[in-house]
């Protein structure tokens, strides 16, 4: 029997927090290596600090702590659930075997 692993959502988060964490940090590590060196700024000439610093010097490390807890949260809900989902598919692997025909429910059974 083959066996089918389960499609967990989690999984899924995970991915897209993570590259949201990878990038809030990349960023919030250019902001604080902007601050130390001002003198490497791209234009010497423009009319202040681009929106995106700003924004990470105002608010970069509460967004980095939420995004944090929100990948810590998600790491263990996938671990935690990861059982369900491969019973879950397993079950349904199961059910559509060879012999999924003998198993089909009529409406007549199941109303009584």
């Amino acid at each position: 029997m083959r066996f089918k692993k389960g499609f967990n959502p989690f999984y899924v988060l995970l991915v897209v927090v993570g590259t949201a964490f990878c990038l809030t940090a990349c960023a919030y590590g250019l902001m604080a290596m902007r601050e130390m060196r001002p003198q490497f700024e791209a234009d010497p000439q423009a009319a202040g600090p681009h929106e995106l610093m700003t924004f990470m010097q105002q608010h970069g490390e509460r967004l980095l702590l939420a995004e944090l807890a929100t990948l810590a949260a998600s790491s263990l809900a996938a671990m935690a659930t990861d059982g369900y989902w491969q019973r879950r598919a397993t079950n349904r692997s199961a059910s559509r075997g060879p012999h999924a025909a003998d198993k089909t429910v009529t409406s007549e059974e199941t109303m009584g």
